[in-house]
């Protein structure tokens, strides 16, 4: 029987939580029961995907820089003159090298 379980990827042996005494229960019924551990098979590398979080807030240039847009231009648009409404509502590029970094990873697979 254990062999049979073990060749099984979709079965774990699971050590019960029952507290039964052995005169109940046989003593490998109560200690070892059949888990389904997962619905599919798990294969080695997980694949990569692009972040859809990052997609949908930044855009790759022609030439590989990153451009975003500005924040401040949601909320209380009247207490901004319209120089600074107009100025915000541009995209910018972004300079941080660490954040660069992070968003090429994150964008590497988009289309």
């Amino acid at each position: 029987m254990m062999n049979t379980l073990a060749a099984n990827p979709f079965v774990a042996l699971k050590a019960s939580s029952l507290s039964f005494g052995p005169s109940i229960f046989n003593q490998t019924n109560v200690r070892f029961r059949r888990v389904v551990r997962h619905n599919k098979l798990v294969t080695g590398v997980k694949s990569l995907k692009t972040k859809t979080s990052a997609k949908k807030r930044f855009r790759i240039t022609g030439s590989g820089k990153i451009k975003r847009k500005q924040a401040g231009k949601r909320h209380h648009a009247w207490s901004k003159n319209r120089k600074r409404l107009n100025r915000l509502g541009k995209t910018v590029l972004v300079v941080c090298k660490g954040d660069k970094k992070k968003l090429k990873r994150f964008l590497s697979f988009k289309k």
